[in-house]
């Protein structure tokens, strides 16, 4: 168990999509399609 943790939540900025698209690839269960591979894909749709 994690007891010494910090976490600090900010507003997702579109500098962030690559490196967010990277870590979401590399996730199980996050299924991703031609739509989400860039900055006007679906995820970011408001």
């Amino acid at each position: 168990m994690v007891t010494d943790m910090n976490i600090d939540i900010s507003p997702f900025e579109i500098k962030f999509y690559d490196y967010v698209f990277a870590l979401w690839q590399q996730c199980e269960g996050i299924g991703l399609s031609e739509a989400d591979s860039g900055v006007n894909g679906t995820l970011l749709k408001g």
